[in-house]
C-alpha cells in the first residue's frame, strides 16, 4: 500500500560544530484523495540540540503542497559527543497515526578540543623540591586519553607525575600528584614558573604555577649563628629569643633537631631576648604556654614561641589514641584529616594517637579511634584555637615530610622544611597539614610521625 505524502529534504547532509544553526526547508505533498493535516518533526538529534518548525501543522487539500521552514541548533556548552549522527525527519498525519513517512538526514558534529590544567597550590615554597596537585578536566565532546608533562624556562626543574597518564572520557575531572626538584640557589631565592602540559588523543591543555626555593646561603648562615651564638653577642641574642625553650631535656636528639631550625621570627623584626628562664621540666605544659611576650622597640610585639611535645600532652608517656581536647590547653586541636589524600579504608580516620617506644622514639600520627596503629599514613591537621602567626612541627625519620598551610584569603603555600616564619606567610593561617611524602610512585607515604609543635601565637 502506497503511503498517501511525499516529503522531499532541501539539504542533503549537515556538517556542524557545537554553536552553529542550520536552517532548511521540508517539502509534503499529499498525495491522498482527502483533506490531511501534516506535522514535521526530528529525531535521534544529539545531546542538548533543539529544533522547531513553521508552520506548525500543514493543512493539505488532496494534490497540494506545502513547505516548513526547519531551524536546528546545536549548544556550544555540554557539547554532544562528536560522531556521525543520522536524522530522521519524520511527517506525520496530526489525525492518523497510520500516515507518515521518514526520511534519513546524516549530521556529521566536528571534535572540539577543550582541556582545562589547574595546579594547586599555585604557590608553594620550599628547598629543594616540591610537591603539587594538577586537576585537569576534560571539556571536550569526546574522551582521550593525556599524558602530563612540565617544563621550565631555565630547563632545571624535573619532575614526577603519579599517574603520568590520565584516561579522561568526555566532561571528566582527574587528578595527578606532582613532585618536582631543582638546584637549591646560593644566595638569593629563586622563584621558578612551572608549565604543566596536558597533550594526547587530540587534545592539549597547560596550567602553571611557581616553585619558589629559598637559598643554600642564607639557610647555613642562619644555623651558623645559632651555633657561634656565644662568640656573637648580638645576633645570640636575637637568636636566643626565637628559639622554643624545649618542655624536657630527656631527648637530645629532638631538643638539637629544635635549636638548629631558622627561627620562626626573621632577624629584621625580632623581639628582644626575653628575661625569664625556661621552664623547667617540672612545669605544667601551659606554663610554657603563658610566659610573658617579648618587646621589640622597632617592631610591633611578638609573643614568645610556644613548645608543646605532642608525645607526652599529660605528661604521661603512655601510648594510645588522644581525646580530642588533649590539646587544648596549648590553645590547639589536632585531628587525622582523611580527606587530604589518605589511603584506601582510612576514610574515618579523625583522630590522633602516639606510638613508639622509648629505644626508638615516640610520635604522634593519624588513627582510627578504635586503633592507636591503624591509618597512621593519614595527613594530621593542625589548627590554633586562637591565631597562629608563625610555625615549626619536629617529627621523626626522614624528611620525607611536608606542611601545607592554608590561609583565610583562601591562599595556601607548601613548607617542605615543616617551618613557616612570620616574614613567609601569606595571610592570616588558618590551619596546617602534615603529611608524608611517598619516596616513589605508588609507595605509601610515612606517618606524619609529629614529636614537636613550636608556634607563636597571635593576639586574638
Amino acid at each position: 500500500m502506497a503511503v498517501p505524502l511525499r516529503v522531499t529534504v532541501s539539504i542533503e547532509r549537515i556538517d556542524a560544530a557545537p554553536g552553529d544553526t542550520f536552517n532548511f526547508d521540508v517539502t509534503v505533498r499529499n498525495t491522498s484523495d482527502i483533506v490531511e493535516h501534516y506535522v514535521v518533526e526530528l529525531l535521534g538529534l544529539p545531546a542538548g540540540a533543539t529544533w522547531r518548525a513553521e508552520p506548525d501543522v500543514a493543512k493539505l487539500r488532496p494534490a497540494e503542497s506545502a513547505t516548513a521552514a526547519v531551524q536546528l541548533s546545536i549548544p556550544v556548552q555540554a557539547p554532544a559527543a562528536a560522531g556521525l549522527y543520522t536524522l530522521g525527519v519524520l511527517v506525520h498525519s496530526k489525525y492518523r497515526e497510520e500516515v507518515s513517512r521518514c526520511e534519513e538526514l546524516p549530521l556529521a558534529l566536528a571534535a572540539v578540543d577543550d582541556v582545562t590544567v589547574r595546579v594547586e597550590p599555585e604557590v608553594a615554597t620550599g628547598g629543594r623540591s616540591a610537591r603539587y596537585t594538577v586537576q585537569i578536566t576534560n571539556g571536550s565532546n569526546f574522551g582521550a586519553r593525556v599524558a602530563l608533562g612540565l617544563s621550565d624556562p631555565e630547563q632545571r626543574v624535573s619532575s614526577t607525575f603519579d599517574p603520568p597518564v590520565l584516561d579522561l572520557p568526555q566532561g571528566v575531572t582527574a587528578h595527578s600528584f606532582l613532585s618536582v626538584r631543582a638546584p637549591i640557589p646560593w644566595n638569593k631565592e629563586k622563584q621558578r614558573v612551572l608549565t604543566v602540559e596536558a597533550a594526547g588523543g587530540g587534545v592539549r591543555g597547560k596550567g602553571t604555577a611557581t616553585f619558589v626555593q629559598r637559598p643554600r646561603f642564607a639557610s647555613k648562615l642562619v644555623r651558623t649563628a645559632g651555633m657561634l651564638g656565644a662568640v656573637l653577642v648580638v645576633a645570640g641574642a636575637v637568636l636566643a629569643a626565637a628559639l622554643i625553650a624545649r618542655a624536657g631535656n630527656d631527648d637530645k636528639e629532638q631538643q638539637q633537631a629544635g635549636n638548629n631550625q631558622t627561627p620562626l621570627v626573621p632577624t629584621s623584626a625580632a623581639p628582644a631576648p626575653a628575661t625569664s628562664a625556661p621552664p623547667s621540666p617540672s612545669e605544667s605544659p601551659s606554663a610554657a604556654a603563658t610566659s610573658a611576650p617579648a618587646q621589640s622597640p622597632t617592631a610591633a610585639p611578638v609573643a614568645d614561641p610556644i613548645t608543646v611535645d605532642v608525645t607526652q600532652p599529660f605528661g604521661d608517656p603512655a601510648n594510645g589514641v588522644l581525646p580530642a581536647d588533649a590539646f587544648r590547653s596549648f590553645d590547639l586541636a589536632l585531628t587525622g584529616r582523611p580527606e587530604r589524600n589518605s589511603p584506601d579504608g582510612c576514610d574515618d580516620a579523625k583522630s590522633v594517637a602516639v606510638t613508639g617506644d622509648a629505644t626508638n622514639g615516640r610520635s604522634l600520627s593519624a588513627s582510627r579511634q578504635d586503633d592507636a596503629t591503624a591509618c597512621k599514613a593519614v595527613p594530621v591537621s593542625i589548627e590554633g584555637l586562637r591565631d597562629i602567626v608563625a610555625i615549626q612541627v619536629v617529627v621523626a625519620g626522614d624528611d620525607r615530610r611536608q606542611m601545607e598551610v592554608f590561609y583565610k584569603n583562601g591562599n595556601r603555600s607548601i613548607q617542605d622544611d615543616l617551618i613557616l616564619t612570620t616574614e613567609e606567610r601569606r595571610g592570616e593561617i588558618d590551619f596546617v597539614v602534615v603529611r608524608g611524602v611517598p619516596d616513589g610512585a605508588g609507595d605509601d607515604p610515612p606517618p606524619a610521625a609529629i614529636r614537636t609543635i613550636r608556634y607563636i601565637p597571635g593576639s586574638g
